[in-house]
Parts: structure tokens; C-alpha cells; sequence
């Protein structure tokens, strides 16, 4: 029996929302599937840090991975007592933060760590790079984010997904095109079998509402006034994600509909993405890289506060090739809104259109690509 020789610790973090924790958990399943190919003599230990205050809190206790969640979130922008005080005690979270995320290096032995974005990367970025571990970033915007923007210097490699990227990040960057990794759990069902936990028809043109992981106020409030006019009009019905904080609120208001399927949030997203025949979405880079995944045509209503209005970019990759529609924020009202979802709906031959051209888009591997670059990356650092 050959003798172990090391075990090799991975720290993996990224959180805050689903569009930085889910590429976090896909590179973690990409890392723990190919690492006997690259280190046959070690032992994987994966650790995850993310953030009490991010949309982890509640996933991650539904994995198997070892996890710690620090008490750290970004500087509140908006005047109220809350984010005052938030920012009045901000850095003395991050002091807490950084000594619990160094007493979990010191402890784990640390060989390497893999940051995905949110603000909790920058803490175990920044304490890699001091200790000299090997930091890997994927950053998943054509803007990076500002952790990335903060670490980039001092990574050894970074993950992009969208050309763009290299306008802001110095030249000397070690970047590799990856595109986003997405859930590989995330695979098409027959409608018939998907649709059934939503109760409804499998016959009907099935539209699925969300706005990312949280939710949508904007977008929720829109539906909420003009969701019925929309299922008599055009015989449609709908899965809505609505977020865990605009739930009680639409539920109250919109009671019990047939046609309405509604939840705060969809844990199965195979079965919501393979139940639909159009997607109503804000246009954030993971919601991009499922759509194409799983091919369904798309009407996108990009997030305008995002920073340098990323998921305006985000959108027009998808407009371009001619698999969405883009209806922006400034010109969200009833009436463009039904006309939007109208004209896609009573229009057979662009709804199939979208869908061949997703059909026909070609996609990078981008877990493998992710997870055999950076194994590869350490396994030469240790020859």
C-alpha cells in the first residue's frame, strides 16, 4: 500500500451572493473530481470561507464541506441608522475577521486559495498573499469586481470570462478565459418531469421569473402589477423566484394563483430552468452562463446600479448572438414590459431561433479549465 505523504489543504471562498458561491462550489467539485490525477500520493482537505451576512449562511450547511463564516460584509452606501452602524463597526469586523481567518491558516496548514468574488474574498486573499500561499481569482463580470481589482497584482492566475476584463487589470496579469463555471448538478430534464413539484401544466408556455439569488424589488413590483393581465392575455403561466425578502409581501398581496407558481427561493434549478419556455431575469454573469447552459430563450433586464454597468454587457453577449431580448430598467413599465413578453410569445419562430442558437453555442468547459489549470499550476510549484 503506497504511503501518504501529505495532505493538501484548499481554501475556497467567495459568497454574498449566488453569483459568487455557486463558482465557488463548481471549482470546489472540479478540484475534488481531477485531484488524484495530478497528487496520487496526498489527501484533499477543501475548507470554504464565506460570509454570515450572504446567501451561504443557508447553503452551505446543506453540503458536506468543512466551513467557517466570518462576520464581514461591504460598506453600506445607503443613509439609514442600519448602515451607519454597519459602517461604524466595519473595521472592527474586519480586524475580528482577519484573526479568525489567520488562526484557520495557521491551523489548516494552508497550500493554496481559490477566491471567487464578494467581500469576503478579500480576507483570505490578502492574508495568501502575506503568507506567500498561492491565490487563484475567477472573476466573473467584464468589470472586475473589487476584490479582484484589489488582489489581481499579487494572483497567480486569474479566471475571466469576458474580454473586457483586460482593460482594467494591468498587463502582467496572468489571465486564462474560462468562462463561468455553473452548478454541475444544473442539467436539462424533459418538461413533463421537471415542471411537476411546480403544479402546473406541462402543456402551457411556462415563463420563469427571478432577479439573482435575492431577488428583485424593481422586478418584483412590475410582475406583481401586471402578472394576471399577463396570464389572461396570452395563456401563459409562471415560476416566480421572488427572493426571501419580497416573499410575504407578494404572497399576501397575490394569494393563491393556479397559473403562479410561487417560492423565495428554487434550490433545484434544473427543474425551474427545464421547465421554461422564456426566462425573465436580471442579466448578473452567472445567470448568463446557465442560461446558455441550458438553452432557453431569455427577456433580461440588466441591473443599471451594477458597476460599470456590467450586466448591460452581460446581456448584449447574449443579444448579439441573437438567443435574448433586452428590456432595460429606465424603460420598465406595464406597457413594454407586456409588449416585450408579447411579441416573444405570439412569435414561434424567434422563441426556436433563440433556442437553435443556443442549441449551437459552443461553451468552454470551464470547471475543468478552472480546476486542471490551477492543480497543475501547484503541481509544478512542488516538483
Amino acid at each position: 500500500m503506497g504511503k501518504i505523504n501529505k495532505k493538501i489543504t484548499i481554501v475556497v471562498t467567495g459568497g454574498g451572493t449566488g453569483g459568487h458561491y455557486y463558482p465557488a462550489m463548481s471549482i470546489i467539485d472540479g478540484i475534488t473530481s481531477q485531484f488524484n490525477k495530478y497528487f496520487p500520493n496526498n489527501t484533499l482537505k477543501i475548507y470554504y470561507i464565506g460570509s454570515q451576512y450572504g446567501l451561504e449562511k443557508t447553503l452551505i450547511q446543506r453540503t458536506e464541506i468543512s466551513y467557517s463564516l466570518l462576520k464581514i460584509k461591504g460598506l453600506a452606501r445607503t443613509l439609514n441608522a442600519k448602515s451607519i452602524l454597519n459602517n461604524i463597526l466595519l473595521p472592527f469586523k474586519i480586524i475580528s475577521s482577519m484573526r479568525k481567518v489567520n488562526k484557520i491558516f495557521n491551523e489548516l496548514n494552508v497550500d493554496a486559495v481559490i477566491g471567487t468574488g464578494g467581500y469576503v474574498t478579500a480576507i483570505p486573499g490578502k492574508i495568501a498573499i502575506k503568507k506567500n500561499i498561492p491565490l487563484y481569482l475567477q472573476e466573473q463580470n467584464g468589470y472586475p469586481g473589487l476584490t479582484t481589482r484589489m488582489l489581481s497584482k499579487k494572483a497567480k492566475i486569474i479566471f475571466y470570462a469576458y474580454e473586457e476584463i483586460k482593460k482594467y487589470l494591468s498587463d502582467d496579469t496572468n489571465l486564462i478565459k474560462s468562462g463561468n463555471p455553473t452548478q454541475d448538478s444544473i442539467k436539462k430534464i424533459k418538461k413533463s418531469d421537471a415542471i411537476v413539484p411546480f403544479h402546473l401544466s406541462k402543456n402551457k408556455f411556462t415563463i420563469f421569473i427571478f432577479g439573482g439569488s435575492q431577488g428583485s424589488r424593481n422586478i418584483n413590483n412590475i410582475f406583481l402589477q401586471n402578472i394576471e393581465t399577463i396570464i389572461k392575455k396570452y395563456k401563459v403561466q409562471f415560476i416566480w423566484q421572488t427572493g426571501i425578502n419580497n416573499y410575504s409581501e407578494i404572497k399576501e398581496k397575490l394569494g393563491d394563483k393556479l397559473s403562479i407558481f410561487l417560492t423565495p427561493y428554487i434550490y433545484n434549478m434544473s427543474e425551474a430552468y427545464s421547465s421554461a419556455d422564456l426566462i425573465v431575469a436580471r442579466a448578473g454573469a452567472l445567470t448568463i452562463a446557465e442560461i446558455k447552459k441550458m438553452q432557453v430563450p431569455s427577456l433580461l433586464i440588466p441591473l443599471p446600479s451594477a458597476a460599470a454597468n456590467h450586466q448591460l454587457i452581460n446581456a448584449k453577449s447574449l443579444e448579439k448572438i441573437g438567443a435574448a431580448t433586452i428590456l432595460e430598467e429606465k424603460n420598465l413599465n406595464s406597457d413594454n414590459l407586456i409588449s416585450a413578453i408579447g411579441t416573444l410569445i405570439n412569435d414561434k419562430k424567434k422563441i426556436d431561433n433563440m433556442k437553435n442558437v443556443l442549441e449551437n453555442n459552443e461553451l468552454l468547459d470551464s470547471m475543468n479549465i478552472i480546476s486542471k489549470s490551477i492543480l497543475t499550476d501547484l503541481k509544478n510549484n512542488r516538483e
